[in-house]
């Protein structure tokens, strides 16, 4: 055999042995896992890195880092209340395969590949139902009013029927609840109606304020009256005795209740501790 033709194979057999080197060898990126599987068995998994897996082998690798998945739920797709009115959300679920290899090997042969593993598994209609059985548990109102109550029925909601046998979930974030055109300005129209209630409320108050101020002034004029009154007719009763007194001053005029039985002799000047009453003459 020439020395070309000999080099010529041994070239050939290199490129064999290259590509056949190649067949039997395969690599996994780093935060993988691979899923060895030989003429449509599974043999086992593959950690990061390089490994010899030999003929007619294939590796599918699945992504263990964490996933996200969000659904927002507006317009035709919203969810509504326990009314029918519109309610608008938005959920955001983070969660990872498990690392588990018994896991990683069901998944393959119960699911398929990792691209396929949000649809087959229905992973968003699970999350666009999770947010819907728990808004449709209450009124709009009571949505507003209890906003947390509902975000933590719905978690649990998604919680209860996500495919926790192949994944972990990391949070669960719902936000952006919101409400139709029409139920806000239900909402708008309710606060102006109370807005002007409260205005109503606050002139009443206003005006029985003045009232009782002037109240008040009424009752201080009676009192300044009523006072006025009772000096003037203590003036015209002393008028009146003055007008009847003849000019003759009595006898005797008992001093004080306290006097202690003692008269003043108004004729004579004198007092008099005479005990036994005295009859006063007014015309002696």
């Amino acid at each position: 055999m020439e020395p070309e033709t000999k080099i010529g194979l041994g070239v050939v057999f290199v490129v064999i042995a290259a590509i056949v080197l190649m067949m039997c060898i395969d690599t996994v990126g780093a935060n993988r896992v691979g899923v060895k599987v030989r003429l449509g068995k599974v043999t086992g998994t593959m950690t990061p890195g390089i490994e010899w897996t030999g003929m007619f082998t294939k590796v599918y690798d699945y992504n263990l880092r964490i996933r996200k998945v969000q659904v927002d739920m507006v317009g035709p797709e919203s969810s509504t209340d326990k009314d029918g009115q519109r309610v608008d959300g938005s959920v955001a679920v983070n969660f990872r395969l498990k690392k588990d290899p018994a896991v990683m090997i069901s998944l393959f042969e119960n699911v398929g590949r990792d691209s396929d593993v949000n649809y087959i598994l229905n992973i968003e209609p699970i999350i666009r139902e999770g947010f819907k059985q728990a808004t449709v548990e209450y009124e709009a109102i009571e949505i507003l009013q209890h906003r947390q109550e509902v975000k933590q029925k719905a978690i649990a909601n998604i919680k209860a029927n996500f495919p926790e046998e192949y994944f972990e979930i990391v949070d669960i974030v719902v936000d952006n609840i919101d409400f139709g055109d029409e139920f806000k300005a239900a909402i708008e129209a309710k606060k102006v109606a109370s807005q002007l209630k409260l205005e109503e409320l606050e002139m009443v108050e206003v005006v029985r304020n003045q009232q009782l101020q002037e109240i008040e002034v009424y009752k201080a004029e009676a009192e300044k009256l009523r006072l006025q009154k009772a000096q003037v007719s203590d003036l015209l009763n002393q008028q009146k005795l003055i007008d009847k007194w003849d000019g003759k001053l009595p006898q005797y005029l008992i001093i004080t209740p306290e006097s202690n039985g003692m008269f003043l002799n108004l004729a004579q000047g004198q007092l008099d501790n005479s005990p036994e009453p005295v009859v006063i003459n007014e015309g002696d």
